[in-house]
């Protein structure tokens, strides 16, 4: 596959990535392994392989007896200290910033996105934090950049966050301001698709990541990479309209299916049903001891298992990945595949729940910074 392409730093630099993303997801393998996997004549294996050792993105872990000719192999592993990078997953409730390597959180620190004062556009407390963060671990790892993932609309080429909806000020040049306080490389995303690129795990990956929470996200990826749609909006559920006269959206539009589904909604309905303030997770509890809420709940699954098999039956995902809010209470969760298998009839919709959504905070701008720099993905 990759011997295909024909310039010839191309085609190193695709090998290299290649077998270094390898290692990464599917754990210790020697050479020779590495060459049946990605179809690499075994010289081109020993070649690009040195490289990655003398660029410690790889090591010689140990050698194994693979069959009876009395040869040992050396397998290779992927170094996860060598390299890391500063996350910043900012939400209208709390931000959360840390320093990571692909697989481990090396420090993490949650600040309520209120104390940074964001949205008159000074990003000086922000920056502060991540700078203190970064300089105590860049004398241990390479700290490749910094990836901030943002809720509302980004322009990722450009690095602007164009509406958080509220969180800053509209098209702000976030990725400009923040690399110059910082002097390092920083990337921009949407928090959704940042969340999503967390979890990829192949380059042939295809899923339908959607997270509930104070509002609702979602994001599409096909053979290993986020889908942007004509303007970075691909995947967008949330503002898809289930009401056509419904409550109007901070996006401008009316009846979006977060008007209906997101725990704001929620907790604000049953505000009034109760004639007090619970937190979300109590009023799921008492989705099978109140029937109001009950009732209320059921036809918000109802809304959200149509909405979710539609865009599963456009876009085909080999899976779709929940996390949040709804579905981390077991009777919600259940009701909502239960509803969705209805919709979906003979069509098969495997669900997977993600239960640490807060671990994926952490990694999400993270792993976007070392998926990007290490691996091209």
């Amino acid at each position: 596959m990759s011997e295909k392409i024909n310039n010839p730093k191309s085609l190193r630099r695709n090998n290299k990535t290649n077998i270094a993303f390898k290692l990464l997801t599917k754990g210790e393998m020697s050479r020779l392994r590495l060459s049946e996997e990605l179809g690499l004549t075994q010289a081109s294996i020993t070649q690009v392989v040195q490289e990655l050792i003398e660029e410690d993105i790889v090591r010689e872990v140990c050698a194994i007896q693979r069959n009876n000719t009395g040869r040992r192999e050396i397998l290779l592993r992927y170094n996860d200290e060598a390299y890391a990078a500063v996350g910043v997953n900012i939400e209208s409730d709390n931000t959360h910033i840390s320093v990571c390597t692909y697989r481990t959180v090396l420090e993490e620190k949650i600040i309520p996105t209120a104390n940074l004062k964001l949205n008159g556009g000074d990003i000086a407390l922000l920056a502060k934090e991540i700078a203190a963060m970064r300089e105590r671990h860049c004398k241990e790892t390479h700290i490749l950049g910094t990836g901030v993932g943002i809720a509302g609309i980004t322009d990722e080429q450009k690095g602007i966050s164009r509406d958080s909806y509220g969180l800053l000020p509209l098209c702000f040049p976030l990725c400009e301001k923040l690399s110059e306080m910082l002097n390092e490389e920083v990337f921009v995303l949407n928090n959704i698709r940042a969340q999503a690129r967390a979890l990829i795990t192949d380059r042939k990956d295809h899923f339908m990541f959607v997270k509930h929470a104070p509002g609702l996200g979602s994001a599409l990826v096909t053979d290993g990479k986020l889908q942007e749609g004509a303007d970075n909006r691909a995947g967008e559920l949330g503002h898809t309209v289930a009401e056509p006269d419904g409550e109007l959206c901070h996006c401008g539009r009316r009846g979006c299916l977060e008007t209906i589904v997101s725990e704001k909604h929620i907790t604000e309905v049953c505000a009034r049903h109760l004639g007090r303030t619970l937190p979300a997770a109590e009023i799921y509890s008492m989705s099978r001891t109140d029937s109001y809420i009950g009732r209320f709940m059921e036809t918000c699954i109802e809304k959200l298992a149509v909405a979710v098999v539609n865009a599963a039956t456009l876009i085909n995902p080999g899976r779709v990945l929940l996390t949040g809010g709804i579905f981390f209470n077991d009777f919600l969760r259940e009701l909502f595949i239960k509803k969705a298998h209805e919709y979906a009839g003979c069509t098969v919709i495997p669900f997977e729940l993600i239960e640490n959504s807060r671990r994926i905070k952490a990694f999400s701008g993270s792993r976007h910074v070392l998926l990007k720099k290490l691996f091209e993905v």
